[in-house]
């Protein structure tokens, strides 16, 4: 099988294939051809930047324009890519994701972003941030593309037409979005039993269950910051170690860059970028055990083919150049649920809900390690569904 390539693709920062306008030329490609492609222009573009940033402003280029919501950031660090497929300048790029970078712009841009598991796609020739955590994810607008970018790039083997075992809603953290989180969960139950079933849905309470689960995050729960400044003290501990765990391997990576090169980095970034050249290894192992459990856990909820509901972000893309401490508690948040697919290396597909009030929503599924074509394959089927109950919410204004 191979991949007719009728689209227009972006790696990075850097437009790599446009059709013919009129459509009246294409290029076949084997899924193997394809890979090797995108290594080499992967490697004919290289960046060479610090991927610390989930609100992509870029004080040296420019802050791409969010073409969903002009006046809020676009999201990063992959904000190119995400506005290239937002504006229909491509119909799907890639990115890099190793604690949000393509799933928050996927959701403040409005379109869908896909976090594979961690270590199913090459990651060879990219600069590593944080090696157990990095991945090579992708954008675009509608989930026929985006599976079919996975078709091409995963290397597993196909499930076909599998239902899910389990729809489970995390209600705590929906939370974090007030009213709509409670609007969100009801378009998901609505949508859920149309296409699957009521017998599939649940409820969990995620804090909870990491508690009552994961031994270890007692300890975290007592000493993280996260876990003060976050609703879901148990979220905010495991926030807390994929920070310490990201800072140690970034340091590894890049001290002596850093040290040699001293480049001039945007606000905020080069506070991050601080801390963690003056962090220690205290506490890693800790970490680690933390990451190894909680991977275990969320397998035992989900199952082989069970799916969980999270919001992508907590909230609506910020304004642009707000001072860094104002968004302080929403990074906080975000972080907290950012850190359920980094810490458990599952798969992650943000999903576009539409506009409410002109500004972009949306919501996270996630599915086992390895389930990746499971979770593109279901999302393909039940989105239609999940579109138009979301359309009549918005309309409806309840």
């Amino acid at each position: 099988m191979g991949l007719l390539l009728d689209s227009a693709i972006q790696i990075g920062q850097g437009l790599i294939c446009q059709p013919h306008p009129r459509r009246q030329q294409y290029w076949l490609f084997s899924k193997q051809e394809l890979r090797v492609l995108v290594k080499r222009l992967w490697m004919r573009w290289p960046t060479v930047r610090c991927e610390c940033s989930i609100n992509g402003e870029n004080k040296h280029y420019g802050t791409p324009i969010n073409p969903c919501a002009p006046g809020r950031v676009p999201g990063g660090s992959s904000s190119g890519s995400a506005v290239a497929v937002a504006a229909g300048l491509v119909d799907f790029s890639l990115g890099t994701d190793t604690a949000g970078s393509v799933r928050v712009p996927a959701a403040y841009c409005g379109i869908f972003g896909f976090r594979p598991s961690h270590d199913v796609v090459s990651t060879s020739h990219v600069i590593p941030m944080a090696q157990n955590f990095d991945t090579v994810g992708w954008f675009a607008r509608d989930p026929a593309t985006i599976s079919k970018v996975g078709h091409t790039l995963l290397q597993l083997p196909g499930e076909i037409n599998v239902k899910p075992t389990r729809f489970i809603i995390a209600n705590d953290c929906f939370k974090y979005l007030g009213s709509l989180g409670e609007q969100i969960s009801h378009i998901l139950v609505q949508s859920v039993e149309d296409t699957f079933g009521s017998h599939v849905i649940s409820h969990e309470n995620l804090g909870n269950y990491t508690l009552s689960k994961v031994p270890i995050s007692k300890s975290f729960v007592s000493t993280a910051p996260e876990s003060r400044a976050s609703t879901i003290p148990e979220l905010g501990a495991l926030s807390y170690a994929l920070r310490l765990l990201q800072r140690f391997e970034f340091k590894s990576n890049h001290e002596e860059w850093l040290n040699n090169v001293k480049p001039s980095l945007g606000p905020g970034i080069s506070e991050r970028i601080m801390e963690a050249l003056t962090s220690t290894d205290d506490n890693l192992d800790s970490c680690r055990k933390f990451k190894v459990d909680f991977k275990a856990a969320l397998t035992d909820l989900l199952g082989d083919y069970g799916v969980l509901a999270i919001p992508t972000i907590p909230g609506p893309p910020p304004k642009l150049n707000l001072d860094v401490t104002a968004l302080k508690d929403f990074r906080a948040q975000a972080f907290c649920l950012i850190a359920v697919a980094s810490m458990s290396g599952f798969c992650q597909i943000s999903v576009p809900l539409g506009l409410q009030n002109g500004l972009p929503v949306s919501v996270s599924l996630l599915a086992r390690h390895g389930a990746d074509y499971f979770l593109l394959n279901l999302v393909r089927s039940f989105y239609p569904t999940l579109k138009e109950r979301a359309a009549a919410t918005w309309e409806s204004g309840l």
